[in-house]
Order: structure tokens, then sequence, then C-alpha cells
């Protein structure tokens, strides 16, 4: 018997596009997998886009058109970082297309709370560029290589020239779960380690101690995609 085709979906986060799941993607196309990496609005190469209103709604509703027009059922829906809250939104809305929810280094929403109730500004770390800006600022600069734990001078270069401001009001939008549909289906947190900073130290222990969720570790940087392609792809075909 052939290897069963899993359909993944993978989500980015804040400033990227679905340009940084390159190699992750290559791998699981590879090993015969259907692989989608859609860009959110105002992103990448959707960046032209950015002078449209933007909200959290927007990106959901990106990804759940993924879906309807893909006619995609059984998913395995991974969200990187910010793409954590996306991906809870997308399960609100159509939760029976989906197999199973990956939450990689991500925030895991509470309804009516704004990304920037869950990872507040703090000394010296990237999203003190948010209480900069203000919000009334379009967009929250891109943040620092430290905060995504990408070193490699190659891959620094490589993403400099692919990140770009991220919509301010995606960012500043409540979530809207009113029934918690993300947590009836089955959810991994991948939490990566080797990073400055607790800023979704606390999802990952709220994870780990919760039974209804399967719990990992990477030992490398927030933007594991980059860092670890290899190690994220072996993992991601584990753990679903």
């Amino acid at each position: 018997m052939g290897r069963a085709v899993t359909t993944f979906v993978l989500v980015h986060g804040a400033w990227h596009g679905g340009w940084c799941w390159r190699d992750v993607a290559t791998r699981l196309r590879s090993a015969g997998h259907v692989v989608f990496t859609p860009t959110l609005t105002g992103l990448g190469e959707r960046e032209h886009l950015a002078q449209w209103p933007i909200d959290l709604s927007t990106h959901v509703t990106d990804i759940e058109n993924v879906f309807r027009f893909e006619d995609l059922e059984e998913v395995r829906l991974v969200g990187h970082s910010y793409g954590g809250i996306v991906i809870s939104g997308v399960a609100e809305r159509i939760a029976q297309r989906i197999g199973h929810l990956v939450y990689l280094d991500a925030i895991v929403p509470v309804h009516g709370k704004r990304h920037i109730d869950l990872v507040p500004p703090r000394p010296g770390g990237s999203f003190e560029q948010m209480g900069k800006a203000g919000i009334g600022a379009d967009a929250l600069p891109v943040g620092s290589m430290e905060f995504l734990g990408v070193t490699d001078p190659e891959k620094v270069a490589w993403l400099k020239t692919h990140l770009v401001p991220h919509p301010m009001g995606s960012l500043l939008a409540p979530s809207d779960l009113p029934q918690d549909k993300a947590a009836s289906l089955p959810r991994t947190f991948i939490y990566c380690t080797d990073r400055p900073g607790k800023s979704f130290s606390q999802f990952a222990l709220a994870a780990q101690n919760d039974p209804t969720w399967r719990y990992r570790e990477m030992a490398t940087g927030h933007d594991a995609m980059i860092t670890a392609p290899g190690e994220l792809t072996d993992l991601l075909l584990d753990v679903v």
C-alpha cells in the first residue's frame, strides 16, 4: 500500500509571506504530500495591497478562501507566530474541514483579546516597536533578526530582502472566538526553545500542562522554517 497523502496549509507569521515555507514545503511535497503556502493580504508578494483596510478578519478570510476554492478537507493547518491567531479564527469558521491544528511557536488567542494584549511590548523586545508605533500607525516595523532567532549571514540577508512591515489593523483587532472550536480539534504546540525573551513561553507552558494538547520542542530559533527546515518537516510529519 502507498503512503497516505496529507494536505498541509502553512500560515506564516508577522512580516513574513508564504515564501518563508519554501524549504519545508519542498520537503513535504517530495514526501508525496499536498502543500499550500498562502500569503496574507498586505504581506510578501501581496504587500501592494497594504493600503487597503486590513484587520484580523481579512487574514482569516484569506485562509478560509484557500479551503473554499481548493476544495480542501481534513487539512493539517499550521500557524507560525501571529499565524496562531489566524488559524484559530479559521477553525472557528470551518472546523469541520480541519484534521489537526499545529501552533509553531505561535500565539494561542483568547476570545476578545488583541494581539497586543497577548504579547505585550517588553523592554528590548520586538513588540516594543508596537508600543512605539502607536495605535494610529499603519504597520508594525520589521522585527529584529535576534527576535526571529536567525543568525546565519546568508539567511539574514535573504530575510531582509523579503520581510515587510505588518498591517497594524490585524494586530489591534480582537479575536472573534466565541465557541473556541479550535479546542475541539486535535492540537499540537511546537515550542522553539533557542530564543531570547519569553514572549511565547506562556503559550508553550499552558499547552504542556494541558492533556488536550500534544506538545513538542525544537532547539532552534523562532523562525524554525528558516533555521531548521529539515527537523521541522520531520516533526510535522510525526505529529500529524
